[in-house]
This record gives structure tokens, C-alpha cells and sequence, in this order.
């Protein structure tokens, strides 16, 4: 592995040299025009720019020229491109995690602070994100690091202020059989929206935003897929599962035989629908908010429980909905995905692919609560307490 050159007092431009590794022009270029388009802040911008080691010439997209002298127009050699170039690693295909841990020591040799070293990881974590969405690299700066490293170090995925708790097989499997039931019109509709959430674990947001051309019959492969805008204005590929085109299928016939009841057909009028139509629309053909998702999955709980079936496997079904009719949240259904996902043997890789995920150790925050309440000793040790005895229950005035 190469070795790094101890960190000086000097400035220094990764890309301008005689001697500049051939990777470092283009990358110090392209690095300022994501930082440019990916964030609205100047500060932020600025900020990021100093951590990768942008040079002060190549900030010009969003800052102004200097009014006052003693600028320091070059990044620090401890910035990240700096010292890729002077430890001689290319950060596309060299970087790994003993690599990742030297440039961190030269932070921390360097006297800088915690919040400046986090800053500085923060911002070479967000560029490798970007770099994986472009396909140039596979290295991940969360998935490099222990659990404990990004604790410390502060790229760990925050703990949510409120615990989202996951949907389970059977409370899926209630949730579609209370869409397959719903007597009244959106009925097609709120059976295709449970089948797509539960089948791919898209976003509720992701849901609203899909339009008529991003369902596509024979994806990447020959298998349908949905082309997904999601966050951070990241797109993906997601496979869509027969039984989920289906439903989506007879949800557009139905909507687009009503549509067609309610026009006047003019002469020349082509009926297909134009790919910029939303997918899925409200009941006044407005394109869905992700408030009304969440509002739908909480009336199919509602409806199912109320609805008194002399079925025993429907009121089973009910039961199952009972305790989240108020609470149902359709992110409850993407942790569903990945922990259910997992379960069966899918790598967590793949699963943080499918999620859109910025990096595995957000996936791994979405598994991490239900690991651990799977290997709760709280169990073994109800069970050593009751064990063998017969609990004599005393009268209450007792």
C-alpha cells in the first residue's frame, strides 16, 4: 500500500503540477460542478469544496472574487484530493478501508478538530455516493468503517426521533385483502398501491412522482420495472413483480375507460394517454400526494376493522390491522421490505440498492432495531422465571 507523505504547512492543488496524477484535473473539475448543482447553500458548497480540496479557482461557479488579500487560494495538503494525489492513490480504484484510516490519522496528526474532521468525512462520503450513482466507483465510506468507527466519527445514521416500526408479513398480507374488499371505486387503485409498496419498497414520494412512462413492461433485463426519481435527484431501476404489474394493469384499464366515458372524442383524438401522465391520480385526476397515500393505507386498516365479516379469515385478517388503523405509515412497509428482504437471504448490498439508499449503513439502520430484538435475552429470561412453577394468584384484598 502506498504510503502518505506527512502532512506540511503547505498549499497544494492536486491538479496543478507538472506531476499530477492523470485522474486529478478532471475530478477536481467535475467536483465543483456536483458541489455547484447538488447544493443550494454557497456555504455549504464552500464548505465541502475545502474538505475535498477543491481549489479556490475552481469555487468561482458560486463564489465571488476576493475583495481583501491574504487568501488562501489552495486547499490545505490534508484535504482529501491533496493528499490522494501526494500519497499516490487513485481514490477511484485504490481507495479501501486501511487507505480511508491513514488519511483520517493525518486529520487527527493534523490538530484538527472533531467537527472539522467529521465535516471533512461527511463531505468524502457524499462524493463517493455520487461517484457509485455515475458507476466509477464501489467504495462506500459508511460500509468501510465498524459500527463503532462511524460512531465516532459521526457518519453513523442518526437514531430517528420517533421509532418506526416495521409492518409484518401477515399485516401486509391484511392490508391487501382489505384493498381486494373495498367495495367502493378507488378500489383498483388502493389494491395497486399496496401491491407496488409492499413488492418494491419504494417511497411514498417516490409513488406520487412516477409517471405513465416510468412503468415499463420489459425493463432492464426483459423484466418490468419501474424508473424511480428518487431522493437527492438520484434515479434507479426497481424491478416490479408480476403480481404488482398486474395490479397496476387493471388499475389504468378501469381509470382510463372512465376517463374515456367522461370526454367528448373529438375528430383525430389519439387515445393513448401521454407518458407524462401520473401513474397514479386522486379521485379528482390529480396527481397523488404522499399525505393521501398515507391517509388511503389508514382507511383500508379502518375499513377492514369495521367491517364485521362472518368470515373467520377476514376477521383474522382485521385483527392483524387493528392495532395500526390510526398509525400506519407507508414507511412502515419500506422497513418491511428490507427486513423481510434480509430474512430470506438477500444481501444487504442489494437491498440498499433497491431502497435508493445513500449507502448500506442507512439500510443497516433500518435492520439494526429488529436484530437486536431478535437476540433480546428478555425471553430466556422469562422463561428461567416461570419455569417449573405453578403461580398461585392471591385474591386482590388479599
Amino acid at each position: 500500500m502506498p504510503t502518505h507523505t506527512p502532512p506540511t504547512a503547505e498549499l497544494t492543488d492536486p491538479a496543478d503540477s507538472d506531476g499530477a496524477p492523470e485522474w486529478a484535473r478532471e475530478t477536481v473539475i467535475a467536483a465543483a460542478r456536483w458541489l455547484h448543482t447538488a447544493y443550494t447553500s454557497d456555504n455549504s458548497k464552500t464548505t465541502y469544496a475545502t474538505a475535498l480540496g477543491i481549489p479556490r479557482a475552481e469555487q468561482a461557479l458560486w463564489r465571488r472574487e476576493p475583495t481583501h488579500r491574504n487568501v488562501r487560494e489552495l486547499p490545505p495538503p490534508t484535504a482529501f484530493f491533496p493528499w490522494c494525489a501526494r500519497a499516490d492513490l487513485n481514490p477511484y480504484t485504490d481507495m479501501d478501508r486501511e487507505r480511508l484510516r491513514v488519511w483520517i490519522t493525518v486529520q487527527e496528526q493534523a490538530g484538527l478538530s472533531k467537527t472539522t474532521q467529521r465535516t471533512r468525512l461527511g463531505a468524502v462520503s457524499a462524493w463517493y455516493s455520487e461517484q457509485r450513482y455515475h458507476g466509477r466507483t464501489t467504495f462506500e465510506v459508511p460500509a468501510a468503517l465498524p459500527r463503532a468507527e462511524r460512531d465516532r466519527l459521526g457518519v453513523s445514521t442518526p437514531d430517528p426521533q420517533r421509532a418506526t416500526v416495521p409492518l409484518t408479513l401477515p399485516q401486509v398480507r391484511a392490508l391487501r385483502v382489505a384493498a381486494e374488499l373495498y367495495p367502493g371505486a378507488p378500489r383498483l387503485r388502493y389494491r395497486a398501491m399496496v401491491a407496488v409498496l409492499s413488492t418494491t419498497g419504494i417511497r411514498a414520494e417516490e409513488l406520487c412522482t412516477l409517471r405513465r412512462g416510468d412503468l415499463h413492461r420489459a425493463g432492464p433485463g426483459g423484466e418490468p420495472a419501474l424508473w424511480i426519481r428518487g431522493k437527492g435527484r438520484k434515479a434507479r431501476w426497481v424491478r416490479l413483480p408480476g403480481m404488482a404489474l398486474q395490479a397496476v394493469e387493471d388499475y389504468l384499464v378501469t381509470r382510463d375507460a372512465d376517463e374515456a366515458s367522461r370526454e367528448i372524442a373529438r375528430p383525430g383524438q389519439v387515445s393513448a394517454k401521454p407518458v407524462e401522465q401520473p401513474l397514479f391520480v386522486a379521485v379528482t385526476g390529480a396527481r397523488l400526494r404522499a399525505r393521501q397515500v398515507t391517509d388511503a393505507l389508514r382507511y383500508l386498516c379502518r375499513f377492514l376493522v369495521r367491517m364485521k365479516s362472518p368470515s373467520s379469515t377476514v376477521r383474522a385478517h382485521a385483527a392483524q390491522l387493528r392495532g395500526i388503523r390510526d398509525s400506519i405509515h407507508p414507511h412502515a412497509i419500506r422497513h418491511f421490505y428490507a427486513i423481510t428482504a434480509e430474512t430470506h437471504g438477500i444481501p444487504v448490498r442489494q437491498i440498499s440498492r433497491d431502497l435508493g439508499h445513500s449507502s448500506v449503513a442507512v439500510t443497516e439502520g433500518y435492520l439494526e432495531q429488529g436484530r437486536r430484538l431478535a437476540g433480546s435475552a428478555a425471553g430466556v429470561v422469562a422463561d428461567l422465571i416461570t419455569a417449573g412453577e405453578d403461580l398461585v394468584l392471591l385474591p386482590r384484598n388479599a
